[in-house]
């Protein structure tokens, strides 16, 4: 990974998960690029803004996870140690996730909140890359700031699912809240190792709910 050995171990989970979790993050950059191409789809249909914004948002995230898993992949394979050992391979690639995992998060966060005001959005897109690059321990700040990013995100959609009490906007509602309750899993990854797995679960299955809402969302026109 990208720290120390003495934690590596600790975020990474149990040593059988290590390279079945590059897997899932493979799974969790296809199924967030279907949410992207069906809410493009949406937005063709619907010609609603808020659709293509939404796709936006997932389109930054299957890039995040595109390169996790290939940086995670080559940490483990030979590749890394007889190619690109000579230069911070694993952070590179990992400030590049987080930088585009915050981004996506963002976005959906503004859409979320209806937020139209393209000062705002440069903003926060400043912050993410400032945070980026002078963070430390990337780990746990960027797990804390997902969560809260998620937690406002969770909210907002909760509220909309209690005025509409759609199935759609249920789905959308546990999607991103199981995606919040993963984080608090990754987070406490340090003190019980298992609690990797399960968080990795908890994201597929978040997103495997936003993309039956997309689905159901086309199928509905």
């Amino acid at each position: 990974m990208v720290f120390t050995e003495n934690w590596t171990v600790s975020l990474n989970g149990p040593q059988w998960f290590m390279g079945v979790d590059s897997v899932m993050q493979v799974l969790f950059a296809l199924v967030t690029l279907m949410i992207y191409f069906m809410s493009m789809k949406a937005y063709k249909f619907s010609k609603d803004a808020k659709y293509r914004h939404f796709g936006l948002g997932f389109a930054f995230m299957s890039l995040a996870y595109f390169i996790l898993a290939i940086s995670n992949l080559a940490i483990i394979s030979t590749f890394y140690d007889g190619t690109v050992r000579h230069i911070n391979f694993g952070n590179l690639f990992y400030l590049a996730h987080v930088f585009f995992a915050l981004v996506g998060y963002s976005v959906l966060l503004l859409v979320s909140m209806k937020i139209r005001s393209k000062k705002l959005a440069v903003l926060m897109f400043a912050f993410i890359s400032l945070f980026v690059l002078f963070s430390y321990q990337y780990y746990l700040k960027y797990h804390i700031v997902s969560l809260i990013l998620l937690f406002f995100i969770a909210y907002q959609f909760f509220e909309n699912y209690q005025k509409r009490r759609t199935i759609n906007s249920g789905l959308v509602f546990v999607s991103f809240y199981l995606l919040a309750i993963s984080e608090i899993l990754l987070l406490s990854t340090i003190y019980v190792p298992l609690f990797y797995v399960v968080g990795n679960i908890l994201q597929l299955l978040g997103y495997l709910a936003m993309l039956v809402m997309t689905v159901r969302v086309i199928a509905r026109g």
